[in-house]
């Protein structure tokens, strides 16, 4: 099921950028920031297609890419002040892919390792909580007197 799930985000990222592409040369916009967004689609979706397939940064990446090509799009919105049907189907597309993507990043299983780390601490921070509680037990049971004594010997020790 994952290895459908990654073609099909693939091919929604191949379809937005396709669509980015159409989109930017339709609206006659070659200005040197829609070439630049349009070349960091290209980059995101490159270097999205080439990690691991079973990991969570996979799906941040796509994430990004999804992002970004709803933010190139609405750039060119605002740049024309005219939302046309090509800038129109390609902002779906990209959030159809955004949803997607996000669905996928979140459904990824936490590593072994973390899930270890996160009992430790939990069981880290019991024996703490405990240790205080004692320490506050024994604290009330030394007299006041006592106490005054510790603080003015630590006092004169410094």
């Amino acid at each position: 099921m994952a290895y459908t799930d990654r073609m099909l985000l693939t091919s929604v990222a191949v379809i937005t950028f396709l669509a980015s592409i159409a989109t930017m040369l339709r609206g006659q916009f070659g200005y040197p920031l829609e070439l630049f967004l349009i070349a960091l689609l290209g980059v995101l979706l490159v270097v999205s297609l080439n990690t691991a397939r079973d990991d969570a940064a996979s799906s941040f990446l796509f994430v990004l890419f999804f992002l970004a090509a709803i933010a190139n799009t609405i750039y060119l919105y605002s740049v024309a002040s005219y939302m046309s049907p090509a800038r129109l189907a390609t902002i779906s597309i990209s959030a159809i892919g955004l949803a997607l993507s996000a669905m996928n990043m979140f459904m990824q299983p936490v590593p072994g390792k973390l899930k270890s780390e996160v009992k430790m601490l939990l069981a880290a921070e019991k024996k703490i909580s405990e240790a205080r509680q004692k320490l506050d037990k024994v604290g009330a049971g030394v007299p006041k007197a006592s106490r005054k004594r510790a603080g003015k010997r630590a006092a004169k020790k410094k």
